[in-house]
């Protein structure tokens, strides 16, 4: 027989700890500088400025490195490069800061070995 991943009320409190989670980052972001760092008008003066920034690219690989690390989803990190930077710059950055995360996360795997990332893993998904 094969056994079943948790009971009904570990997966309740696993719901109810999701939700309090969401209800703390709300007020988090409603009642802290956090919040109205993420306001549109901010978001749209950084992208403003990093628009004509000469160091663009730089910034934006970094930012798909840090992305990879932070398991953010690169589709969003795209669409904000399609909408900051003019296209040929987009497709160029977004291309390289896919591969850069890549090529870090692999040789982070690589470094940690197979039984590291294997143990790594069963800690992440069983959360």
């Amino acid at each position: 027989m094969s056994e079943q991943r948790g009971s009904g009320s570990s997966a309740l409190l696993r719901g109810l700890l999701i939700l309090l989670a969401l209800f703390a980052l709300a007020a988090v972001l409603r009642w802290s500088h956090l919040g109205h760092a993420l306001h549109l008008d901010s978001l749209a003066r950084f992208a403003s400025w990093l628009r004509y920034d000469d160091n663009a690219p730089l910034w934006v690989r970094r930012g798909y490195v840090l992305g990879g690390i932070s398991w953010f989803p690169v589709t969003l990190l795209i669409l904000a490069t399609a909408l900051t930077l003019n296209r040929w710059l987009a497709i160029v950055c977004s291309l390289l800061g896919c591969i850069l995360s890549a090529m870090l996360l692999y040789g982070a795997g690589r470094w940690l070995g197979r039984r590291n990332v294997m143990r790594l893993r069963q800690k992440v998904g069983s959360h």
